[in-house]
C-alpha cells in the first residue's frame, strides 16, 4: 500500500462481509454520498448505476461513470466518494479464499492500475460480456432454480476467467508480497489501537511498545500511508464518533463531546465548523431534515450507505439484488418460493392459550361513563372476547371519590365509580383495577399529568392513603359479592419508575405499595394485589426481594413494554422507530426468566400496557403493518406471560388532550368514530380461533379447531429499517407493500362433507381504513358520508365465500397470494 488520500475526516474501519446461505458471494445495492476508507477479505466489483463516483486506494483515483465498473482486490483500503449528491452503486463481493483455492496465485496478483475501469481499459466487446455474465450471476441468485448454486459458482469463474484473461495484471515476488503483508498488518494494528482508545489521551509510546518500532517511525510510516498525520486521523476519529452520537443519542452536546476524547470543546467547536461548515446543532438539524427526505419505505440507512429494494426499477428485467445488507439472499424474483403450512386436523397440541384475550386498556376511568365509549366497549367485548378493562384513574377527581370535611374526617363518595364497574360488568367483563391517581384531598403536592391533570404525588399522610382503598375495596364486596370481587386483580398505581407519573423514588412506591397492599388483603386475605406496573420491565427484581423481605403480600408482577426505540434532542423532541419486531417480546422473555429465578418463581406476569408504541399520536397504531405486529408479538408471548393487555381499545382517550383529528395515530384499535382499525381484526381473528390448537411449524400462523370447524390464521411481518427517520413522519403516508411468496395451506384428516369457506384479508387497501382515510386527503374533520364510506370498505366482511366437499381423503387444499404484512384468515364450518 503505497497511500491513501485524505478521507475527509471519516475513520478507517475493517468491514465484516456476511454471506446468508453458502455460496461465496454478496451481492447489493446502495445509495452513498462517501463512503470512508475501509477493506475487507473481499474482492469487490463495484458498476455504477446512476451517478458518478471517485474510487480511491493507494496512490490510484479512478472516476467512474453510469455503466461504467471497477475491481478492487482484497485487503486493499479503498474509498468511494459520490461526485453527485448521492449515487447508485451496484456492488458484488467475492470470498477470496474460495477463488485462491482454484487459482493460487491471487494474493500476489496486482493489477496495472490497482483500481481497473474496465470499460474503458479493456476492449468494449470483452466489458460488454463481462457485464453479461455479471447479470447472469445475479439471475441465477434471484431465480434460484434446482441447480442454481452450481450455476452461480460457474458464472463467478467465468467472470475471473474473463477478467484474468483480458486485463494487464503483473504478479508480485515474495519479498514484495512479504513487505505488502507487513505494512497491512502494521496498519491495521495501528488503527484497531486507536480505535479502541480515541476515547482516552492516545499514548504512542504504548502504541510504539506493541509495534516494536520507533515512536517517530510510526508516525513517519503512517502518514506516508494515509496522507494524515496521527494527530489529525484520531481528531478525525473523534469527530465522527461524536457526529454520529449528536444524531443517535439523547445526551448533551458537552457530554458527547468529552465522551469522545476531546478535552477542549471549543477545539472541538472550532475543528466541527472547518470540517462540516456549520455548528453541531445546525449538522444535527440538517441531518434530520435530509434523513426525512431520502429514508423512505423502499430503503434502509447503514451506517454511510442507503441500501435500496427497488431492484426492479432501478436495474430492469435482470438484474436483481438482495433487499438490504442484512437480507443478503432474499432475492425478488418472479418466481417466489412457496411457503407451505402442513397440518393435521387429528394431531392437536392442545387447548388454545387464549391469554391475549385476557385484558385490554382503555384510557381513564371517567371516559367510561361517555356513550361513544360504552358503545365501542360493547363491540370489542362481543367481537373480540376481551375478559378484563384496565384504566386509569379510579380514584381520579373528575369521579368525586374522596373529599374532606370541616371536621378532618374523610367523605367518599362511590356513586360514579359504581356507574363505571356497572358499565363494564355489563358487558360481561371485569375491572383489572389500577389504584391510582391520589385525589386532591389526600395529595401532597400538586404535580399532576395529562391533560386531565391527574395527581402524582405520594399520600400526604398514609393512613388516609390506606382508609380510601380499605373503604373502597369493602364498597365493592358490599356492591358486587366476594364472589365477584375475589376474580378481580388489583394493581397499585401506573409507572412509578417514570418521573411523570409519580413523584416519589423507589423507596416511595414501596411504602405506598405496603399500605395499599395490606388495605386490600385486610378486606379479604383471597383478594389478588400485584404491581409494580412499571415502565420497561422495571422494578421486578426490587419489588420481589422487597416483598420476600418484608412479607408484604403479592400476588402478581405487573409491567409496561412498547416496541419503539428513541432519542430526544437537546430541545426535548423525542425521534421514535419500529426496528425490532421483537423487542417487547425479548423484554417478556427477559422478565420471566428473572421472576423463574426469584424467591417468587411462581407469581402471575400480566404485561398491563404493551403496544408497537407508547406515543399516543404515533401513526403506526393507524397502520395496517399494526395488525400483523400484534399477532407476531402474541405468537411469540404465548406459554411466556399471563396477559398482554393492548393499550388502548379506542381512541376515546385523552391524556394528550382531546384527539385533533380522526386519525391521530392514537393508540385504539378502533377509533373517535368507531371506525375499526386492521389492528382490531387481528384481535377479531385471534378470538375466532377454535378451542384446540393443532401442531404446526410454521411460525407465522395458527392453526385451530372445534368440533366441526377449523380455521388457519396467517400472516407476514416485514419492517423496513427505517434509519432515524420518525414513526410520525415515516407511517403517515400510502405505502403500498411488494408481493412476497405465496402460501399454499393443505389440512388432512377432516371429516368428510360439504363446508363453507370463508376467507377473511388484512393489509394494504384490505380492512385498511387509515390508507383509505389518507386517500381522502386525510381531512380534519369527517362528514357523516365520509364515516359512513370508510365504514362500509373497512367493515371486516370475508373476502371470499364458497362451499367445498371434503371427500374421504380428507385434505383440504387452498393457494394464498401474499404481500408484506397481509393477514389471512380461514374458516372451514361443516354445512
Amino acid at each position: 500500500m503505497k497511500g491513501l488520500v485524505n478521507n475527509g475526516g471519516k475513520p478507517m474501519k475493517y468491514e465484516i462481509i456476511n454471506y446468508d446461505e453458502k455460496l461465496p458471494i454478496k451481492i447489493f445495492v446502495a445509495k452513498l454520498n462517501n463512503y470512508p476508507p475501509h477493506w475487507h477479505d473481499e474482492i469487490e466489483i463495484v458498476k455504477v448505476l446512476e451517478g458518478k463516483i471517485k474510487v480511491s486506494i493507494s496512490e490510484s483515483v479512478c472516476f467512474l461513470e453510469k455503466g461504467e465498473m471497477a475491481i478492487i482486490k482484497h485487503k486493499e483500503i479503498h474509498q468511494i466518494q459520490s461526485l453527485e449528491n448521492e449515487s447508485l452503486l451496484q456492488i458484488i463481493q467475492i470470498n477470496y479464499k474460495f477463488m485462491e483455492t482454484h487459482f493460487p496465485h491471487l494474493s500476489r496478483i496486482s493489477f496495472e492500475n490497482n483500481l481497473l475501469n474496465i470499460s474503458k481499459d479493456i476492449n468494449l466487446n470483452v466489458a460488454s460480456n463481462l457485464k453479461q455474465l455479471i447479470n447472469e450471476m445475479i439471475n441465477y441468485l434471484s431465480v434460484r432454480n434446482q441447480g442454481y448454486e452450481f450455476h452461480v459458482i460457474s458464472a463467478i469463474y467465468k467472470v475471473f476467467g474473463s477478467i484474468i484473461s483480458n486485463v494487464p495484471y503483473t504478479i508480485s515476488t515474495e519479498d514484495e508480497l512479504e513487505k505488502n503483508n507487513i505494512t497491512f498488518n502494521r496498519m491495521k494494528k495501528i488503527i484497531e489501537y486507536i480505535e479502541q482508545n480515541y476515547m482516552n489521551e492516545i499514548n504512542i509510546n504504548t502504541l510504539a511498545e506493541i509495534l516494536h518500532l520507533n515512536k517517530y517511525y510510526i508516525a513517519h510510516f503512517f502518514k506516508k500511508h494515509t496522507g494524515l498525520s496521527l494527530g489529525q486521523y484520531i481528531t478525525n476519529l473523534r469527530m465522527n464518533k461524536a457526529t454520529e452520537l449528536l444524531i443517535k443519542n439523547e445526551d448533551s452536546i458537552t457530554n458527547i463531546i468529552l465522551s469522545c476524547g476531546f478535552k477542549n470543546i471549543k477545539y472541538f467547536y472550532k475543528v466541527f465548523r472547518e470540517v462540516y461548515k456549520c455548528s453541531p446543532l445546525e449538522y444535527k438539524n440538517n441531518r434530520q431534515e435530509r434523513s426525512n427526505k431520502k429514508v423512505h419505505e423502499s430503503e434502509v440507512y447503514q451506517g454511510y450507505i442507503y441500501y435500496t429494494n427497488k431492484f426492479q426499477q432501478i436495474l430492469g428485467k435482470n438484474e436483481f439484488v438482495p433487499q438490504d445488507p442484512e437480507r443478503s439472499n432474499k432475492y425478488i424474483s418472479s418466481e417466489k418460493e412457496i411457503r407451505n403450512i402442513y397440518v393435521d386436523f387429528n394431531d392437536v397440541k392442545g387447548k388454545h392459550n387464549k391469554y391475549a384475550s385476557l385484558c385490554v386498556g382503555g384510557g381513564r376511568a371517567g371516559e367510561v361513563l361517555r356513550k361513544d365509549y360504552d358503545n365501542q366497549l360493547d363491540i370489542i367485548s362481543k367481537e373480540c372476547g376481551f375478559k378484563y378493562l384496565k384504566v386509569h384513574g379510579i380514584f381520579h377527581d373528575e369521579l368525586g371519590v374522596c373529599s374532606i370535611n370541616s371536621e378532618g374526617k374523610l367523605i367518599y363518595n362511590w356513586q360514579y365509580i359504581d356507574k363505571v364497574y356497572d358499565n363494564i360488568l355489563e358487558k360481561g367483563m371485569k375491572p383489572f383495577v389500577e389504584l391510582s391517581f391520589m385525589p386532591l384531598a389526600l395529595a401532597s403536592g400538586d404535580k399532576t399529568c395529562f391533560w386531565w391533570k391527574a395527581n402524582v404525588t405520594p399520600p400526604k399522610d398514609y393512613n388516609h392513603w390506606y382508609h380510601l382503598v380499605n373503604s373502597f375495596v369493602k364498597h365493592l364486596e358490599e356492591r358486587y359479592g366476594r364472589g365477584e370481587i375475589i376474580t378481580w386483580y388489583f394493581e397499585v398505581w401506573n409507572e412509578p419508575n417514570h418521573g411523570g407519573f409519580f413523584s416519589g423514588d423507589m423507596q416511595e412506591y414501596f411504602k405506598l405499595y405496603d399500605y395499599t397492599a395490606k388495605a386490600v388483603k385486610d378486606v379479604y386475605s383471597g383478594y389478588r394485589v400485584g404491581g409494580p406496573a412499571s415502565a420497561g420491565n422495571c422494578w421486578i427484581d426490587e419489588i420481589i426481594e422487597h416483598c420476600s423481605s418484608t412479607g408484604t403480600p403479592l400476588d402478581f408482577i405487573t409491567t409496561h413494554h412498547y416496541g419503539i426505540n428513541g432519542f430526544y434532542d437537546e430541545y426535548g423532541e423525542c425521534t421514535i422507530y419500529l426496528d425490532n419486531k421483537d423487542t417487547v417480546v425479548n423484554g417478556a422473555k427477559g422478565v420471566k426468566e428473572r421472576v423463574m429465578k426469584s424467591s417468587m418463581p411462581n407469581l402471575e406476569i400480566h404485561y398491563t400496557e404493551w403496544s408497537s408504541s407508547c406515543n399516543p399520536r404515533d401513526p403506526i397504531h393507524d397502520s395496517y403493518i399494526e395488525a400483523p405486529y400484534i399477532l407476531h408479538s402474541i405468537k411469540n408471548f404465548q406459554g411466556v406471560v399471563d396477559s398482554m393487555s393492548y393499550w388502548s381499545f379506542t381512541d376515546i382517550f385523552e391524556e394528550g388532550g382531546p384527539p385533533p383529528t380522526p386519525f391521530h395515530g392514537g393508540f385504539g384499535l378502533i377509533n373517535t368514530q368507531s371506525l375499526k382499525k386492521a389492528a382490531y381484526f387481528a384481535y377479531k381473528f385471534i378470538h375466532e380461533l377454535g378451542e384446540y390448537e393443532l401442531n404446526n411449524e410454521d411460525v407465522a400462523s395458527w392453526v385451530c379447531k372445534n368440533e366441526n370447524e377449523v380455521q388457519a390464521l396467517f400472516w407476514d411481518l416485514t419492517i423496513d429499517k427505517q434509519g432515524d427517520v420518525d414513526n410520525r413522519k415515516y407511517f403517515n403516508k400510502d405505502m403500498p407493500p411488494a408481493d412476497i411468496s405465496p402460501v399454499a395451506l393443505e389440512i388432512k384428516g377432516i371429516p368428510k362433507g360439504w363446508y363453507q369457506l370463508e376467507l377473511y384479508r388484512i393489509g394494504y387497501e384490505i380492512n385498511d381504513v387509515y390508507t383509505e382515510y389518507i386517500k381522502m386527503g386525510s381531512p380534519d374533520n369527517l362528514s357523516c358520508q365520509q364515516v359512513e364510506e370508510l365504514c362500509n370498505k373497512n367493515s371486516g366482511k370475508p373476502f371470499l365465500v364458497q362451499e367445498v366437499n371434503i371427500d374421504s381423503n380428507g385434505k383440504f387444499a387452498y393457494h394464498v397470494d401474499m404481500r408484506e404484512n397481509d393477514v389471512c384468515f380461514i374458516k372451514l364450518k361443516k354445512i
